[in-house]
C-alpha cells in the first residue's frame, strides 16, 4: 500500500502550482462546510419531512435517526482509531516525501493530528450509506460527490494519503450499515422518535444542535480540541508540536593577552612595573612588607645619566632624592629609551 500511495499521491501532486485558480479552488472545496456537510444534510432533511404513507415515515425516519447516530459514532471512532494506531504524518507534513504544497494549501494543518483515518471519509461514508437505504440511487449519488469534492480534495491538498480516505471511508461505510440495519436502527431511533411524539420542541432543538455539528463536522469540538484551553493542559502551543530548545552560544575564550585579565582592566606597561603610584594597588613587583623591590628583570629608576646596578635594585643613594624637574629614566628593561619625564618628590 505505501507504494500505491506514493505513486498516486505524486501524481495529484504533478498538478499542484500549475494554476492558481485550480489550487484555490481545492483549498475551498477542502475547507467550506457548505460544500461538504451541509449537501448531504440537506437530502436528509428533505427526505424528513417529504410526504409520504404513515409506515413510510416512520421507516424513513428511523434511518435518518440512525444514520445521524452512526455519523457522530464514525467521528468519536476514527479519533480512538488515530490515537490506537501510530502517528502517521500527514503527507504535507512529511519533509521526506517531497511533497510540494499547492497554493493556499494551509500546510499546517492539523500537523499534530494523526492522518490514519480519515475521519471524513468515514462520516461521509455513513451519511453516503444512510442516504443509499433510503434511496439506492441517491446513495450512489451521495458517494460519488463525497468521493469527488469532499475526499479527492484532501489527498491533492497532502492532508491524506489514499490509503488514510480508504480506510476511513471502508470503515465509514460497514459501521452505518450496521447501524441503520433493520434490527438495530429501531432500538437506536426509539428514544428520540418517542420524544419526538411526546415533546416535539425539545426534540426539534436537540436535532438542530446534532444536525449543526454534523454538517460542520463537529468543528467547535474541533476547536476545543485545537484550542489554547487543552493546549495549555497538553502543555505545547495549540495547533503546532513544540519547537526545540536553540542552546545559547557559548561565551568566546580569552584571548591569549587578557587571560588573567578583567575586560575592564588594563595590563601595566614596563615601567610602571617598578614604580607603583601613591594609594594605588600594589603591583607584581611590590613585597609583602609593601617596599619597592621589583624583581629580576623589572626595571629600577636613577636620575638620567645613571643606571640602575645589581638585581633590580634601586640606584638611588640613601636619603637622597633626585633633583626637581630631573627626568627619570627606566633601566633594565627591553627599552632603555622609554624616560619618565615629571617632578621629583621633595
Amino acid at each position: 500500500m505505501p507504494s500505491i500511495d506514493h505513486a498516486v499521491l505524486a501524481w495529484l501532486n504533478g498538478f499542484a502550482g500549475r494554476s492558481h485558480l485550480l489550487d484555490a479552488a481545492v483549498t475551498e472545496l477542502a475547507q467550506s462546510n457548505l460544500a461538504k456537510g451541509v449537501p448531504l444534510a440537506a437530502v436528509l432533511l428533505a427526505r424528513w419531512f417529504g410526504a409520504a404513507p404513515e409506515h413510510d415515515r416512520v421507516r424513513r425516519r428511523e434511518i435518518i435517526v440512525a444514520t445521524f447516530a452512526a455519523a457522530g459514532l464514525a467521528i468519536v471512532l476514527g479519533r480512538l482509531l488515530a490515537h490506537a494506531f501510530p502517528f502517521r504524518p500527514r503527507p504535507v507534513h512529511d519533509a521526506a516525501l517531497g511533497f510540494v504544497p499547492p497554493y493556499g494549501g494551509a500546510e499546517r494543518v492539523l500537523s499534530d493530528w494523526s492522518a490514519f483515518p480519515s475521519d471524513h471519509a468515514m462520516l461521509f461514508g455513513a451519511m453516503a450509506t444512510g442516504l443509499a437505504f433510503l434511496s439506492r440511487r441517491v446513495g450512489l449519488a451521495a458517494h460519488a460527490y463525497a468521493a469527488a469534492f469532499i475526499l479527492l480534495p484532501r489527498i491533492y491538498l497532502g492532508w491524506h494519503y489514499p490509503s488514510d480516505v480508504l480506510a476511513g471511508a471502508a470503515l465509514g461505510i460497514a459501521l452505518a450499515a450496521v447501524i441503520v440495519a433493520a434490527p438495530i436502527r429501531t432500538r437506536v431511533a426509539r428514544l428520540p422518535l418517542a420524544l419526538l411524539a411526546r415533546r416535539p420542541g425539545a426534540f426539534y432543538a436537540a436535532a438542530f444542535v446534532v444536525v449543526m455539528q454534523v454538517s460542520t463536522l463537529f468543528g467547535d469540538v474541533r476547536r476545543v480540541l485545537q484550542g489554547p484551553f487543552l493546549a495549555e493542559v497538553r502543555g505545547r502551543p495549540s495547533g503546532v508540536a513544540a519547537a526545540p530548545a536553540v542552546p545559547e552560544p557559548a561565551p568566546a575564550a580569552p584571548g591569549p593577552a587578557a587571560a588573567a585579565l578583567e575586560p575592564s582592566e588594563t595590563a601595566p606597561g614596563p615601567a610602571a612595573a617598578a614604580l607603583e603610584p601613591g594609594g594605588a594597588a600594589p603591583g607584581p613587583a611590590q613585597t609583602a612588607r609593601g617596599s619597592l623591590a621589583p624583581a629580576r628583570g623589572h626595571s629600577s629608576l636613577s636620575p638620567t645619566g645613571g643606571e640602575g646596578r645589581g638585581e633590580g635594585a634601586a640606584t638611588l643613594p640613601s636619603g637622597s632624592a633626585p633633583a626637581r624637574g630631573a627626568p627619570l629614566r627606566a633601566t633594565g628593561v627591553d627599552r632603555p629609551d622609554v624616560v619618565l619625564v615629571g617632578p621629583a618628590r621633595d
